[in-house]
C-alpha cells in the first residue's frame, strides 16, 4: 500500500504501534464495557 510513500509509512506504522499498544493496555474489552 505504503511501498511508494515513505512518509506514509511512517504514519501508518505508527498508527498500527498505537493499535497494538492500546490492545495490549486492555486485554479484555468487555471489562470496560
Amino acid at each position: 500500500l505504503a511501498q511508494h510513500d515513505a512518509e506514509l509509512h511512517q504514519r501508518l506504522s505508527a498508527w498500527r504501534q498505537a493499535q497494538t499498544d492500546d490492545v495490549l493496555d486492555n486485554p479484555d474489552p468487555r471489562g470496560a464495557a
